[in-house]
């Protein structure tokens, strides 16, 4: 398993492999990392209308798929169609059908089919196949898929919203987990779900019994049914610094809570290579005043369950930048060096508290 130090991107990658062979593929999604145009990236939370989220990924055994008695009655609902599983090329019909849906969803997806496969490239690294349904003549659903050597990936779906009813878009998730059965794969990939956002519910609905999630922490599968919200990433992030924070208190050291909106700009292509700070929260010693200047911060490890104080380097400034907590955060920045670090809170509460300049605003560290 591949585990990112503070300077390489702990939560968030991605990467531009020139060539991507089957079982690579494999190992990557093995590892929760997904498909983003001809990039392939992984990251562990997500923010929607300045909400924070985890992003668990998820992936399920394809076995038994024939016997399933949801795809049995999407069979039924959706007997009058004709389904087409062929390599993906895209064309002017499936550009159309993919403009409609997109008209009619909540959400902001890709300006296009060729931006959503390829982004800036014009060749792929993916061996990507589609499945079509068809009424008669007409395109009314299209799928996506990457094929791996024992998996595949479920990259996107989009239905004509005239047959809305008839739960194309669920058919053509099941459908393409029938496809990789009969190939004899032995895992499907769904991407992520995020606890608290119902968008992505639907996910957990598709074969439940043999859905598995991958836990950040342990950096391993495990049954969704094991899931806990209170334990997410997330949560354990917040919790474990809020602890922080009131142990400093108790100490009469004045500490700001900071949410960071940029935790996921290792994901940008135009600051791919940086490899920016990717924690969506962390603390800063000292009063309000020192939230702008690039003070040192206090970060809480997930990975091996540590805090850490970081010393970070400001690389672009942002006038006016609001955090959804109230908080503002003005820098782009990244980590270059662990100053102290413990697992314990009450051995790294002890040390810290006796640098004196780390909590007197008026001093840089």
């Amino acid at each position: 398993m591949r585990k990112f130090s503070t300077f390489a991107g702990m939560y968030g990658k991605m990467i531009f492999p020139a060539h991507l062979f089957p079982e690579e593929l494999d190992q990557y999604l093995e590892e929760a990392w997904f498909r983003m145009g001809q990039s392939i990236f992984t990251c562990a939370f997500l923010n929607f209308n300045s909400q924070f989220y985890d992003a668990i990924w998820l992936r399920l055994l394809v076995s038994g798929i024939e016997e399933d008695k949801t795809f049995l009655k999407l069979k039924k609902i959706n007997s009058g169609f004709q389904v087409v599983v062929q390599e993906a090329c895209l064309n002017e019909e499936k550009e159309a059908l993919y403009q409609k849906y997109r008209l009619h969803v909540p959400f902001s997806p890709c300006e296009s089919l060729q931006d959503l496969l390829y982004g800036q490239e014009e060749t792929s690294i993916y061996h990507t196949y589609e499945i079509c349904l068809y009424h008669g003549e007409k395109l009314i659903g299209l799928g996506f898929f990457d094929l791996g050597k024992h998996s595949a990936a479920g990259i996107s779906a989009c239905y004509d919203p005239d047959y809305k009813k008839y739960s194309i878009g669920k058919f053509l998730i099941y459908s393409k987990i029938e496809y990789c059965h009969r190939l004899g794969l032995r895992y499907f990939y769904p991407g992520y779900f995020a606890p608290g956002y119902r968008m992505f519910d639907y996910k957990l609905e598709i074969r439940n019994a043999d859905l598995e999630y991958f836990d950040l922490v342990s950096t391993t599968w495990k049954p969704i049914q094991e899931f806990s919200f209170e334990r997410s990433p997330l949560q354990q992030l917040r919790s474990s610094l809020q602890a922080l924070q009131q142990t400093l208190l108790r100490h009469q050291k004045p500490s700001e809570f900071c949410t960071y909106e940029f935790y996921n700009c290792n994901l940008v292509h135009e600051f791919y290579g940086l490899d920016l700070y990717d924690s969506p929260m962390f603390i800063i010693p000292g009063g309000p005043e020192t939230m702008h200047k690039c003070y040192p911060i206090l970060h809480y490890n997930l990975l091996d369950n540590s805090y850490e104080l970081l010393h970070r380097k400001g690389l672009y400034k942002f006038e006016g930048t609001h955090s959804p907590d109230g908080n503002y955060w003005r820098y782009l920045f990244s980590t270059t060096e662990v100053l102290y670090k413990a697992s314990s809170l009450e051995e790294f509460t002890e040390r810290i508290i006796h640098i004196d300049p780390l909590f007197n605003s008026t001093l840089y560290f």
